[in-house]
């Protein structure tokens, strides 16, 4: 599926599976990975942690909150 010249794709619940198609991207280079998530409400921002991280995304609701109410 593509919204917004953004390609997503659907994997198996776990981050094992997230993780998989993070290291598919980076042996390739066809993609880059910016997020993902799973039904847990666990999420992955970037690639450099391949498994849920709360502070990871605690950071970023962090930062989303400075940028709008600016």
């Amino acid at each position: 599926m593509m919204n917004f010249k953004v390609k997503t794709v659907n994997k198996l619940t776990g981050f094992k599976f997230i993780a998989e198609k993070i290291h598919e991207y980076n042996q390739t280079g066809n993609h880059m990975f910016q997020f993902g998530y799973e039904e847990s409400y666990g999420c992955l921002i970037g690639d450099f942690v391949l498994d849920k991280d709360a502070v990871q995304a605690a950071i970023m609701n962090a930062e989303v909150t400075v940028h709008y109410k600016a």
